[in-house]
């Protein structure tokens, strides 16, 4: 009776550290491509659209800003430095077949910083929502960049 119940404390112990390990967030520093881009001004004439990913979605995950397109994978954002006019933001989210494609047509005026990122928890309620800049703000300084878009180029 003994050995079975220290045997069951040892596997408690284990599946325990499994748990807590695999919960454990990377703490490597941010790039320097992230810290450059999170207080980044647009360049005269210019406008900044970032869309920030707080969600975890099973399957690729990708965000585009006209046909500038990037994986976003959660607690990452992109960057795009883009012509005041409109533009077409799209968020795809592919899964084996399922394909989920939610749009956002904005218009950019020049020298303005724009924050997007996804409201709603399923394909029905999904849809891209524009983020005050202060809160915007907020998030970027707590994501890591996946890509940033200069010139129609991907910079990173």
């Amino acid at each position: 009776m003994k050995r079975f119940f220290a045997f069951q404390m040892i596997l408690s112990l284990f599946i325990l550290l499994i748990i807590v390990g695999c919960a454990a967030k990377s703490v490597s520093p941010p790039s320097q491509a992230t810290l450059q881009t999170r207080n980044l001004e647009p360049s005269p004439g210019k406008a900044l659209v970032y869309y920030y990913n707080h969600k975890r979605f099973l399957g690729s995950t990708t965000v585009s800003l006209d046909e500038m397109s990037s994986e976003v994978k959660k607690d990452f954002y992109v960057m795009w430095e883009v012509e005041p006019g409109e533009h077409h933001l799209k968020f795809t989210h592919k899964q084996a077949i399922f394909v989920e494609k939610v749009k956002l047509d904005i218009t950019c005026e020049a020298d303005q910083i724009y924050y997007f990122h996804m409201l709603g928890s399923d394909k029905e309620t999904h849809k891209i929502d524009p983020v005050d800049n202060e809160t915007g703000q907020a998030n970027i300084e707590q994501f890591r960049l996946e890509s940033w878009f200069k010139d129609g180029a991907l910079q990173q």
